[in-house]
């Protein structure tokens, strides 16, 4: 299966209002241990959107890490394509910024 999501969409928001989110948000974003700042970020909406999709669809889950490296992580358990880019089994899929930097580096030709 081939999906597509706008590379614009690759980046993280910074959440200025925190009073703004709803207790389990919160909840969930502060007991990430991903977080070392005082700042706040949450993957763009549209990256969200894809991801749930994935989900839905059985083309990754959510697996819990070994504690302070991987917090949680996506692991890919079907083969799919994102913007052309191919995902195989056992694959980590990753936040929305690791993604802009894995899609831009798997563009670099080498000699």
């Amino acid at each position: 299966m081939k999906f597509y999501i706008d590379e614009k969409f690759l980046t993280s928001v910074e959440i200025t209002d925190p009073d703004s989110l709803t207790p389990d948000e919160l909840l969930r974003i502060l007991c990430d241990h991903s977080h070392t700042s005082h700042r706040i970020f949450h993957n763009h909406e549209e990256f969200e959107k894809l991801r749930d999709t994935l989900r839905q669809e059985k083309y990754i889950k959510r697996v819990a890490g070994d504690g302070e490296r991987y917090p949680k992580y996506d692991l890919v358990i079907a083969p799919f394509e994102l913007n052309d880019q191919k995902f195989e089994l056992n694959h980590v899929f990753l936040d929305a910024d690791g993604m802009r930097i894995l899609f831009k580096t798997s563009r670099i030709r080498y000699f």
